[in-house]
């Protein structure tokens, strides 16, 4: 089916309509509350971790190339995938549960920045989600490095998700090289990636795009890389 007749599929179906303005809506919201969050948790005091892999790295200032590693991979990756209409869907669903996992474990584990730490200036990110402000404390797990997965599960290309990852791959080394995250952040972050795409494949496919007649994503990520046969 091609992008053509998914959007004609469903426009048909008002049902649908409405159920996509709701995730877009409460999409926005939740993320409206992790930026107020983030404001927040910087003032909340937490423990710092010896790390001793951060400790033969001397620290150094990436703030500009990884926010592009970050920034623009993630942006057309989203992009390409919303072109489809059950694209919009998935996004949406993945960036809800990414919201609420980051908050949890945030919580959960408060953290202080790492010794050493070069604050990291995103001017995007800052103005558009932090009001602003110049976070340190956005630790375990590594949003960057995340979010850039995420996106690599959620494209549907392969190239593209091959990127993606090579990106969070460089992103995630920089963020240590500048002790902007503790190596645990960084390790942890693929496994909250991938749980966050579970998560929203299953929503969407059970709940939110049944008997719509659109192609819907299986969920198995190594068949989606082209890394095992289907």
């Amino acid at each position: 089916m091609n992008i053509r007749q998914s959007w004609e599929l469903l426009l048909s179906d008002r049902k649908k309509i409405y159920l996509l303005g709701l995730l877009v809506i409460t999409g926005v919201f939740c993320t409206y509350s992790f930026s107020c969050f983030m404001v927040w948790n910087e003032s909340r005091p937490g423990f710092q971790l010896h790390d001793p892999v951060l400790a033969h790295i001397p620290p150094h200032n990436f703030s500009l190339i990884t926010s592009i590693l970050t920034n623009v991979p993630i942006y057309a990756g989203l992009l390409w995938t919303m072109r489809r209409p059950q694209g919009i869907f998935y996004v949406f669903a993945a960036a809800i549960a990414i919201c609420f996992l980051r908050m949890f474990t945030l919580f959960a584990v408060p953290l202080e920045p790492p010794a050493g730490i070069i604050p990291l200036r995103d001017i995007v990110i800052e103005s558009l989600f932090y009001q602003g402000n110049v976070i340190q404390k956005d630790l375990f797990f590594s949003g960057h490095t995340a979010n850039l997965l995420l996106v690599a599960m959620l494209v549907d290309t392969k190239w593209m998700k091959k990127l993606l990852v090579v990106c969070a791959v460089a992103v995630g080394s920089l963020l240590m090289i500048q002790h902007v995250h503790y190596t645990i952040d960084i390790l942890a972050a693929p496994f909250f990636a991938y749980l966050a795409y579970k998560v929203s494949v299953y929503i969407v496919n059970r709940y939110l795009l049944m008997q719509t007649g659109l192609e819907l994503r299986s969920g198995r990520v190594l068949e989606e890389f082209g890394l095992r046969r289907t």
